[in-house]
């Protein structure tokens, strides 16, 4: 659906506006952030659990943001939104 790609859309940019401020970097498929935003309390991680196409179970960590990390990560962005 177009809400889906919208998110999608969203979120890519959002992920290329922090990594290009030096706040995350992308590891092993996962989000991480940089030495200077760890241990703030701004995202922790979680496994979550997919299916392959053959039917086989797998994990990946996943990076989520706490709500400390979500205010973070609107005063970061908002100034970038209102010049866009």
């Amino acid at each position: 659906s177009i809400h889906k790609l919208l998110l999608i859309c969203i979120n890519l940019r959002l992920n290329q506006i922090l990594r290009d401020r030096g706040i995350q970097y992308k590891i092993n498929g996962q989000w991480v952030l940089t030495a200077r935003y760890q241990n703030k309390g701004y995202t922790k991680s979680e496994t979550a659990h997919f299916s392959h196409k053959d039917g086989r179970t797998g994990t990946q960590l996943q990076t989520v943001w706490t709500e400390s990390g979500r205010l973070f990560v609107h005063r970061v962005v908002e100034p970038t939104l209102q010049t866009a």
